[in-house]
């Protein structure tokens, strides 16, 4: 890849292999990570064939990187707010939550919202001066001038109205607040089973790297495909544009080359692949990325049972989660042609045999659930060891990383113990494919984080928000 730069433009360009062109905005993030990654040979900088990258493109990577994300956590037992950025504490607060009949649930939230001035539409239009919404169900950050060091309020969290306004100009929308019955605090953590980010320069060359080792059918039997050196394969390319030339010249004979329509197959799909690559990368969100891994539930097993049912070539219906008249019409089908007791009834042993037969794997134990910008992303199944023993609640927090960083740091915070069950005990029961991880991955953006909780989706999570946790 080479870049050409007009100094005077607002735009430079980016000439891919084989004369691909992009088109970058001179001062984006994707162009300073054009620079940072290498791709600008020093010798056309030296020789003044291109302009040198501006100032900023020059910079350390911390100029690239935002400040860590700040966490809320509240006790319910202290009645008393802290506010980390990092590790470091850097505020707190006496707060006054729910009294009885009214219990602020314990949980893992998000703030939905920010308002200075707001008014309650359940409490007689009561006064709730920077308000920042952690439900739409009516739980939130308020001011208020009456913050006993006791519950007294009807759920919400109330704060003393300076403490209130310091914490509404230090949050963003989107960040987590943590509500414990005790006291928690976050730590640093180290374990595989963390994400880590992959910059534009890796998820750009691992598609070159992948097809090397691609595997080709040919003949009955798996043979390896050996790629030219990239030189050769931009002549190669060259050459598919020409019909009339059929051969192409190596600079180590000097002869011609016959090209198949197989390897010229296989070249184009690198190219295509690469730039689908990269134009994902582009496009993808900066907002944080959310994820929950927890034991699989009732309705994803009912829509195993259901898919499971269709792969074996019988009809359950809608692939719903609810066990409706055609699903178990096609389960006692199932049964009878098994010679099981026809049942027609949804059971673990049932799903576990049709996973069986249809796969030849057991059943996913685990379900991850992705949101992003406060909506659904996906989900997909995952195994967890020993998934009828307690996990308790984790959460674990991605830090701040440069566009080009290929690892970040976590911190993790426990607020549902389990036990012998702590933040490193909980990743090693976590089994995520490799395929899934990579799509992770590619999506990771600094402040993202990742819940392992046995609580499961709680009811506030939905339209509009992040996942609410309710352990």
């Amino acid at each position: 890849m080479a870049v050409g730069i007009f100094p005077k433009a607002s735009v430079f360009f980016v000439f891919w292999e084989w004369g691909i062109m992009l088109r970058l905005p001179r001062c984006s993030e994707l162009s300073r990570i054009v620079f940072r990654s290498g791709a600008v040979p020093t010798a056309f900088l030296s020789a003044g064939l291109i302009a040198a990258p501006p100032a900023a493109a020059q910079g350390a990577s911390s100029l690239l990187t935002k400040p860590d994300p700040l966490k809320i956590v509240v006790s319910l037992e202290k009645q008393h707010m802290y506010v980390y950025r990092g590790t470091e504490r850097v505020f707190t607060s006496r707060v006054s939550t729910g009294k009885r009949g009214y219990s602020t649930p314990a949980g893992v939230y998000s703030i939905l919202e920010k308002r200075r001035w707001h008014r309650s539409n359940i409490y007689n239009n009561a006064p709730m001066p920077f308000m920042q919404r952690l439900t739409w169900s009516g739980i939130a950050l308020h001011a208020s001038g009456h913050v006993p060091r006791y519950p007294a309020s009807h759920g919400c969290i109330r704060l003393p109205r300076g403490s209130a306004s310091t914490l509404f100009k230090k949050t963003d929308v989107g960040g987590h607040v943590i509500v414990t019955r005790g006291e928690t605090t976050p730590h640093r953590i180290k374990h595989d089973k963390l994400l880590q980010p992959q910059p534009l320069d890796l998820v750009t060359m691992d598609a070159r790297k992948a097809l090397k080792k691609r595997l080709a059918y040919e003949e009955g039997n798996l043979v390896s495909i050996a790629l030219p050196a990239p030189a050769d394969r931009a002549r190669k390319y060259a050459s598919l544009t020409r019909p009339q030339d059929k051969t192409v010249m190596t600079d180590a004979t000097n002869a011609p080359e016959p090209m198949s329509a197989k390897e010229g197959a296989l070249l184009m799909a690198d190219l295509e692949h690469d730039m689908h690559r990269l134009e994902s990368y582009i496009a993808r969100s900066e907002e944080p990325v959310r994820i929950l891994i927890t034991k699989r539930l009732g309705r994803e097993r009912i829509r195993d049972v259901q898919m499971l049912l269709r792969e074996l070539g019988y009809d359950p219906g809608p692939i719903d989660g609810f066990m409706g008249r055609l699903t178990g019409a096609a389960i006692q089908e199932y049964q009878e042609d098994k010679g099981l007791k026809a049942t027609g009834a949804f059971s673990e042993e049932l799903r576990d045999k049709l996973f069986l037969d249809a796969r030849g794997e057991p059943a996913p134990t685990g379900h991850l659930y992705v949101r992003q910008g406060f909506k659904q992303v996906f989900d997909a199944p995952v195994r967890l060891k020993n998934p009828d023993e307690p996990l308790g609640t984790h959460v674990y927090f991605s830090q701040s990383f440069a566009p080009t960083d290929e690892q970040t740091q976590w911190l993790a915070l426990t607020t549902e113990e389990a036990p012998g069950v702590d933040a490193n005990a909980a990743l090693d029961r976590v089994s995520i494919p490799r395929i899934l991880r990579d799509r992770l991955e590619r999506m990771l953006t600094p402040g993202s984080s990742m819940i392992i909780s046995d609580a499961g989706l709680g009811r506030e999570t939905g339209r509009g928000t992040d996942f609410v946790v309710q352990p």
